[in-house]
C-alpha cells in the first residue's frame, strides 16, 4: 500500500510491474487485487478464469443506490 501513496496509480503501477512482473497481487486494505499489466497474459487468464472475474463484489452501498445491485454497472452475472 505504501507503493502507491503520493504518485498517479496508473504510474505507480507501471513501475511496479516493471519491478516484480506483469502479474501481481496486492492486497489494499481488505481488498485483494490481482493486476496484470501485460495484455497476452490478461488474455490467457480471462480465457480459462473468465467466471471468476464476471461479477463484481457485493456492497451494500451498490444495493441501496442502484436497485438492490441489478443496474446495467451492478448486476451479477448470471440469472439474478
Amino acid at each position: 500500500m505504501h507503493h502507491m501513496a503520493g504518485g498517479l496509480p496508473h504510474r505507480v503501477l507501471r513501475d511496479l510491474a516493471k519491478k516484480y512482473g506483469p502479474l501481481m497481487h496486492l492486497q489494499l486494505g481488505e481488498v485483494s487485487a490481482v493486476v496484470v499489466t501485460s495484455s497476452e497474459l490478461a488474455k490467457q487468464i480471462l480465457k480459462t478464469h473468465d467466471l471468476a472475474f464476471a461479477s463484481r463484489p457485493k456492497l451494500s452501498a451498490m444495493d441501496i443506490i442502484c436497485y438492490d445491485s441489478r443496474d446495467i454497472v451492478f448486476s451479477p452475472y448470471g440469472e439474478c
